[in-house]
């Protein structure tokens, strides 16, 4: 076998385009199919050519269905631009590798790298051993490094125990007679077919308690609720809600879930039966006056 020699043809591609093969992160069936495309490309010295599917696939080995799926992945990442030609698609390069949709590797890394530095610099040690002391008032403190100045504000002692008695009077919104309540409530509410996690509920009922919602007025909704299954037939379906949706952010216990009247069969064959009943008096009415 000789060896590959230029005489016998080559491929004439920008530098930086080749780079930028190389430094994002294509999938190996991208990569394969990407140089494919280049060598039948810049490979004839055209910008594009019409290829078929199956003829990416006899060149790479990559079955149809992967070529034909990998070939649409790096047109929508915009790598390569593609129309409809002849016997197959008309495919070329995007040359502005800046808008491809790939991550570019390297780029990240650098960035990575800067932004390493720049926190090395502006936050030295000395500056986080000062910052994380606990001092006896909260204070701002400048610390010089360098030519830049760094401004911090400690948390001392003082602003901790305040933000902890923020959390525990949240906290005592759940009371043991929320609780009650809410066995109350999950004690009435309409049975339904299918799941219905209480602790769902539970969670539910005490976010809503957590944002101002009053449990006596949710309590209050699920017995109206429960009254307006049984009127309509509901209980024991699953057109009933999930107690952890009723007492959700939509806050279904706030409706009024008020009962229709519905009229009766009986009543309407009866009026019909007095109507007929009055044609056939006056029918006869008649009869006798002639």
């Amino acid at each position: 076998m000789t060896s590959p020699q230029l005489e016998n043809g080559y491929t004439r591609i920008a530098n930086e385009l080749l780079t930028a093969f190389y430094e994002h992160d294509f999938t190996k069936r991208q990569q394969r199919l990407l140089l494919c495309i280049v060598r039948k490309t810049y490979g004839f010295q055209k910008k594009q050519d019409d290829m078929t599917i199956t003829q990416l696939s006899n060149e790479t080995g990559i079955s149809r269905p992967h070529c034909c799926t990998t070939v649409n992945e790096l047109f929508e990442l915009n790598v390569i631009k593609k129309t409809k030609g002849k016997r197959g698609q008309i495919i070329g390069i995007n040359k502005k590798f800046s808008s491809w949709g790939v991550t570019n590797s390297v780029t990240v890394k650098q960035d990575q790298q800067k932004r390493a530095a720049v926190t090395k610099t502006v936050t030295p040690l000395a500056v986080t051993k000062t910052v994380t002391k606990v001092l006896p008032k909260q204070k701002q403190r400048c610390y010089q490094n360098g030519t830049s100045a760094v401004t911090k504000t400690v948390h001392t002692k003082e602003t901790i125990q305040k933000k902890g008695f923020k959390e525990n009077i949240k906290k005592e919104k759940i009371t043991p007679k929320t609780d009650t309540l809410f066995e109350n409530a999950w004690a009435i509410y309409p049975k339904r077919t299918g799941g219905n996690p209480k602790n769902s509920a539970r969670k539910a009922w005490n976010a809503r308690i957590n944002s101002g919602e009053d449990p006596e007025a949710m309590y209050s909704g699920a017995k109206r609720y429960a009254n307006f299954c049984d009127a309509t037939g509901k209980t024991g379906s699953e057109y009933v809600k999930h107690t952890a949706t009723f007492f959700g952010p939509d806050c279904h216990f706030n409706e009024k879930w008020e009962i229709k009247p519905i009229k009766s069969s009986k009543t309407i064959s009866n009026s019909g039966a007095v109507a007929q009943a009055m044609k056939n008096l006056q029918r006869e009415r008649s009869d006798n006056e002639h």
